[in-house]
C-alpha cells in the first residue's frame, strides 16, 4: 500500500481505501473498512469480513498487548498512544457486538509505528461510536464520505468535557 494521505488515530487512507492499523506490516493485522462491511486481514489468511448490518450499537477501541477488556480505559491505554517505553504493546482492538447470531468480536490491528495523539483516539471513538449509535456503520465503508469526515476532524485539538462529542457533530453536519 501506498503512504497515508491522511488518518485519525490507527485510521489511515491508503491506496486501497480506509483502514485500522499499519497496512505496511507483512506480519500485521489490520482492518479494511469496505463497502460490504469490515474486513480484518490476517498474515497468512483470507480474513474474515462483518457485514455492516451485522454491527451493533456500542463500538469501542482499546490499545495494549494482549486484547483489553472492553471498555477497559486506564493509564496504560491513555499511554499507548505516547512514544517510549509503553510502546511495546504493539496491538490494537476495535469491539463490536454482531447480530444474527450475536456475538462479541474483537478486529485486532498492528499499531503503526507513529504515535497516536489522544485527540486522535478520542475523536477516532467518538466517531465509530455514534455511526454505530445511529445504526449507520455503513456509512463507514464509504471512502468519500469517512474522507470528508476525516478532513473536518484530523489535527483539532480538544478542549472541555464534550469537546470530541461537538466536534464530530459538526463534522457529521452536511456540506453546506
Amino acid at each position: 500500500m501506498t503512504p497515508t494521505r491522511a488518518s485519525l488515530g490507527p485510521l489511515e487512507l491508503t491506496a486501497g481505501g480506509w483502514a485500522v492499523g499499519d497496512t505496511g506490516r507483512p506480519d500485521g493485522h489490520w482492518l479494511e473498512l469496505r463497502p460490504e462491511g469490515l474486513h480484518q486481514h490476517e498474515p497468512g489468511g483470507p480474513g474474515q469480513t462483518v457485514d455492516w448490518s451485522r454491527v451493533m450499537p456500542g463500538v469501542r477501541l482499546t490499545l495494549g498487548g494482549k486484547n483489553p477488556a472492553r471498555g477497559q480505559y486506564g493509564v496504560a491505554q491513555l499511554l499507548a498512544g505516547l512514544p517510549g517505553p509503553w510502546r511495546r504493546h504493539g496491538s490494537g482492538y476495535l469491539h463490536l457486538t454482531l447480530r444474527h447470531p450475536y456475538e462479541n468480536w474483537v478486529g485486532r490491528f498492528s499499531r503503526h509505528p507513529r504515535p497516536y495523539p489522544g485527540a486522535g483516539l478520542v475523536l477516532f471513538q467518538e466517531l465509530t461510536e455514534r455511526v454505530t449509535d445511529t445504526e449507520q456503520a455503513h456509512l463507514l465503508g464509504d471512502p468519500e464520505w469517512l474522507g470528508r469526515v476525516v478532513a473536518r476532524l484530523a489535527g483539532q485539538s480538544l478542549r472541555g468535557r464534550h469537546a470530541a462529542q461537538d466536534a464530530v457533530t459538526r463534522a457529521l453536519e452536511p456540506e453546506k
